[in-house]
């Protein structure tokens, strides 16, 4: 893992530019913890498209507690502040150029068509983007009250991760997918949808 970090320190067109991983999937499924894991080894950012949002929330009075009635406020008021002020895409670009200094930005983001938004923006200058889904069986059966839940499949994803066995099994995956975006930056492509590695 130390050479493969190395070895991001040293390519010229990483050294300027943080890998960058736009995640999604459903509550509960492991995404925070994605980004802890890559804490372990790198130097960071997690970044969240509705930051913002919670602390608009916050100020209205929302006490911070995540319910089924929360999370659909947390949705809506970000469509409202999407359509009339692009807050939320505003804040994760501002907070992307603060992070340039970092090996990895993960970008939390749900809405499909804002992940392919944030990918061709990405994309077009000259970062390396992969788009992220963090599947977990066991909370898939779970009722959901957003569009952002609900559409979590509609995207098209590079890579998914399945988060099914134990922390130590997820740990390793989310290293060794990291080790693979390092090395191979702009051609990686799904290595982890393959049937037997879904349990």
């Amino acid at each position: 893992m130390q050479d493969a970090r190395q070895s991001l320190k040293t390519t010229p067109i990483i050294k300027r530019m943080p890998i960058i991983f736009i995640v999604n999937g459903f509550p509960k499924s492991g995404k925070d913890t994605f980004a802890k894991i890559l804490a372990t080894s790198y130097q960071v950012a997690n970044v969240s498209s509705v930051d913002e949002i919670k602390d608009i929330a916050t100020i209205m009075g929302w006490d911070g507690e995540k319910t089924p009635e929360s999370r659909k406020m947390l949705s809506d008021l970000k469509d409202f502040t999407t359509k009339y002020f692009d807050l939320p895409f505003n804040d994760m670009l501002s907070k992307v150029g603060d992070n340039l200094n970092k090996d990895f930005i993960v970008l939390h983001i749900r809405e499909p068509e804002e992940i392919d938004r944030m990918k061709k923006y990405l994309d077009t200058n000259g970062f390396f983007v992969y788009t992220v889904l963090i599947e977990r069986k066991e909370i898939m059966t779970e009722k959901y009250t957003n569009h952002a839940d609900e559409n979590v499949y509609d995207a098209n994803y590079d890579a998914i991760i399945f988060n099914n066995r134990s922390i130590e099994d997820f740990v390793e995956r989310v290293l060794e997918f990291a080790n693979v975006a390092i090395i191979n930056p702009g051609i990686f492509n799904k290595v982890y949808t393959n049937e037997n590695d879904k349990n």
